[in-house]
């Protein structure tokens, strides 16, 4: 072998006037020898190659990058000498696999026009399937036009065309055209169409949730749930309630409810043909059998059984069963409201506040016939509203109806209002009065005073009036009369010509009986003008009488009938009695005296 050495450049002259160069590069003081090729290549187009020792070969050009074409029908795949683990799959026609490994042989673009660009284990059975990198993703032999991007062990099948499963781990759809998984953990789809999962860990669509999306969240499930919505939220679930919503919220259910919809919350039910109802929040509110119905929030309020078309704006512890109510609970114990049309305020006070210096007013409106403006030209109203007040005010209302027709309310100082007959309020009336219960010495109506001041009747005319009594029925009989000129009064006589001019009858009543029980005992009369003694069986002496109240005072004195002794008032000169004689008194024996202002003065005697 023979070596030649050129300064500059090969040139080499061909058939014609056009020359073929080979010159050295700025190779300094590196020295560079190649060897050339043995023999022709083997087939067109083929390039030369060398190795790092200046070798040179003539080389398939395919075979210089990591990819190849399989089996002539222009699928691609690494080159095996790129495969770990030395196993080679064959894609399908017009498919490329550029996974860097895989366990089985099938783990590849075994679907025609699929592709399985990058990862590990990774399979796309499907025609025009995609599974863009990650581990043990695998795309199913029916489930054409599907993509899985990337995650791990994420899995589209039986049927599932046009699926997609962004990301994750463990995701799967069965049978789920059109549908997505976006991301998350062990997300599933199974026979629902054109359904949605974002992301979350174990939320599922059930059976024929179409059109339906679960954004995100844990163990939340739609179960025949069409053009239904889960947002977030922990266990929340959906059965057999199309176009409904749970937005979030933790173990939330809508069931059998068309257009229902949770806004969030714990443990709220929407359930049993609560069509078009919603809860906002809370804990443990509950719709059931009531179309139409609205809980805000609140804890354990409930709209059960035809309470359609009702609302609970909160608090806790309502239950309404009537229809077309409304409520609000803020106690502690649990209230129920079944009757329709009304609303409720329980356990709370009601304020109609303002800040427009203009006090707010609590308006009734007549009734008002036929659909339309409220309130139409010429419904009226009543209303009630604050005044200008310094303090605050209560009223209390009364506890009973009144007991007569035209009774008012009136108040105390307290603001305690009562049903009062209204001449009672003014006085007593000219016609009469209505009264409930006369006057007992303790309680009851009266005609008098209740200040230090007495009771006066007058007649103040310049001509004397008489002042008089009547009663009977109708109070037609006069009984009584005080002359207006002379003051004399008649009682049973309408005309009295003395003082007292009485026609009728005269009773003087004796007190209990007195017993002498001793000899010189004091006996006093007081406001008596009628002493009935008793002096038992024995002969009392001495009696002392006890001064009268006023001059003109009658005393009548009797011996109890059934005594069997006697009583001795002594006619004593210095007493202040003045007798005929001794008066020794027997059973029914009497003596009548007038007091004069010092002595008791005898008037008649008589021994019976």
């Amino acid at each position: 072998m023979h070596s030649a050495r050129l300064s500059g450049t090969l040139t080499m002259r061909g058939t014609s006037t056009g020359v073929t160069s080979f010159t050295a590069g700025a190779q300094g003081a590196t020295n560079i020898a190649y060897t050339l090729p043995i023999a022709a290549p083997a087939a067109n187009g083929y390039v030369m190659s060398s190795t790092t020792a200046g070798v040179m070969s003539w080389t398939d050009p395919g075979a210089l990058g990591i990819l190849e074409e399989v089996s002539g029908v222009s699928n691609i795949r690494r080159r095996a000498a790129y495969v770990q683990g030395g196993i080679v799959g064959t894609p399908g026609t017009g498919a490329i696999d550029l996974q860097g490994n895989r366990a089985v042989i099938t783990q590849t673009a075994t679907g025609n026009y699929s592709g399985v660009l990058s990862g590990r284990d990774n399979t796309a059975a499907a025609i025009y399937s995609v599974v863009g990198g990650g581990i043990s993703n695998s795309i199913g032999s029916n489930d054409n036009y599907s993509v899985i991007a990337g995650g791990d062990d994420n899995d589209i099948s039986a049927s599932s065309t046009r699926a997609f499963i962004g990301s994750g781990g463990t995701n799967v759809m069965t049978g789920s055209d059109y549908t997505a998984i976006v991301t998350g953990l062990s997300n599933s789809s199974t026979s629902s169409l054109r359904s949605f999962i974002g992301s979350g860990w174990n939320n599922r669509l059930v059976t024929s949730s179409n059109s339906a999306a679960i954004v995100s969240g844990q163990d939340n499930t739609l179960t025949q749930a069409t053009h239904s919505f889960i947002g977030a939220g922990i266990t929340n679930t959906m059965t057999n309630s199309n176009y409904a919503a749970i937005v979030s919220g933790n173990t939330n259910t809508i069931a059998s409810s068309t257009n229902g919809i949770i806004v969030g919350g714990s443990n709220n039910t929407v359930q049993t043909s609560s069509n078009y109802s919603v809860i906002g929040g809370g804990q443990d509110n509950i719709i059931t059998s009531s179309t139409n119905a609205f809980i805000a929030g609140g804890a354990s309020n409930s709209i059960l059984t035809a309470g359609n078309h009702s609302a609970i704006w909160g608090g806790r512890n309502l239950t309404i069963t009537g229809s077309r109510s409304a409520g609000f609970n803020s106690g502690t114990m649990a209230m129920t409201i079944a009757t329709d049309n009304v609303v409720a305020f329980g356990s709370t006070n009601v304020w109609l506040a303002n800040n427009t210096n203009t006090p707010s007013q609590l308006r009734f409106y007549e009734a008002q016939a036929g659909a339309g403006t409220f309130p139409g030209v010429g419904t009226n109203f009543s209303a009630f509203q604050a005044g200008a007040q310094i303090a605050d005010i209560t009223y209390t209302l009364p506890i009973a109806l009144p007991p007569a027709n035209n009774y008012v309310l009136a108040t105390t100082t307290a603001g305690v209002l009562s049903w009062f007959d209204p001449a009672g309020l003014a006085g007593w009336a000219l016609t009469g009065n209505a009264t409930t219960t006369a006057w007992n010495g303790a309680a009851g109506s009266f005609l008098g005073t209740t200040s230090t001041q007495p009771l006066t009747i007058a007649t103040t005319n310049a001509t004397p009036q008489d002042i008089t009594f009547f009663s009977g029925v109708s109070g037609a009989t006069k009984r009584m009369e005080i002359d207006g000129a002379t003051g004399y009064v008649g009682i049973g006589n309408i005309t009295p010509a003395a003082s007292m001019d009485i026609d009728g009858g005269l009773v003087v009543r004796p007190p209990a009986n007195v017993a002498v029980a001793a000899n010189g005992q004091t006996v006093t009369p007081a406001n008596r003008s009628y002493v009935v003694l008793d002096p038992g069986v024995a002969a009392r002496t001495g009696l002392i009488l006890a001064n009268g109240l006023q001059p003109g005072q009658l005393l009548i004195l009797r011996i109890l009938e059934t005594a069997t002794g006697s009583v001795t008032l002594p006619d004593v000169v210095g007493s202040n009695v003045d007798l005929t004689g001794d008066w020794v008194g027997a059973a029914n024996d009497i003596l009548s005296l007038i007091w004069t202002g010092t002595d008791w003065i005898e008037t008649s005697r008589s021994n019976n």
